[in-house]
């Protein structure tokens, strides 16, 4: 008898200890876990498309000092399967003038196993940084204006604005909830003794031009129809 009560409590107390054991190694993977970004989960879930055909332009921040951050792809949409490859322009903002929108990932590798955190670097850019646009059309500068960090429902950042400018766009690293958004906004830099053109010259250069092409479409659709 004494020895099957001996024989229990052995049992008894290597479970407790096993119990303990095993608490403690949840509790550390957790621990690790909170150090990871959210990202380094989801985007290697993320099915991907490698077609290079569905880059619109590509991003530069040389600031940062390091060549990851050099012709950073760009991709029209923000779903996850675009930021799973590339940087993703907000559709509902402009691409040439006024406030173009961008969002990208700050950490996180796909299933290629290529890292796509473009902007995990982003929180360290000062005033007066540069980032560079290519947006297929032409190359254009911009100089960090504010780098702050803002409320996931503050959507007043993509209002298009007067003033040519980038914004660009993450989540905030330990921010479990994704409650929060890091915000950097840089103006357009123009050429020294650049002068925006008048409205008349537009106006003026826009009769121009449909003068001129006039002719072209006549004689077009005359050729099409003897």
């Amino acid at each position: 008898m004494k020895k099957a009560i001996t024989f229990i409590m052995v049992i008894y107390i290597i479970a407790i200890i096993f119990i303990g054991y095993k608490s403690e190694i949840m509790h550390h993977n957790i621990d690790e876990d909170e150090t990871k970004d959210e990202n380094w989960i989801s985007v290697s879930e993320v099915e991907i498309s490698e077609n290079k055909n569905d880059v619109i332009g590509y991003l530069s921040i040389p600031d940062l000092d390091n060549d990851f951050y050099i012709n950073m792809p760009i991709e029209e949409g923000v779903g996850l399967n675009i930021l799973a490859t590339s940087i993703g322009h907000f559709e509902s903002t402009p691409y040439l003038n006024g406030n173009i929108c961008l969002v990208a990932h700050n950490s996180g590798i796909n299933k290629n196993g290529k890292y796509v955190g473009y902007f995990d670097k982003i929180k360290d850019l000062r005033s007066g940084d540069e980032i560079i646009l290519n947006n297929s059309y032409e190359v254009n500068t911009y100089e960090v204006i504010s780098n702050k960090i803002i409320s996931e429902k503050d959507m007043s950042v993509l209002n298009n604005t007067n003033e040519n400018r980038l914004t660009l766009i993450t989540c905030v690293k330990g921010n479990k909830n994704r409650s929060y958004r890091r915000c950097v906004v840089a103006t357009l830099v123009h050429p020294e003794g650049f002068e925006p053109p008048t409205f008349r010259f537009v106006a003026e250069r826009s009769i121009q031009l449909s003068y001129e092409c006039v002719p072209i479409y006549y004689n077009d659709f005359r050729r099409k129809f003897q």
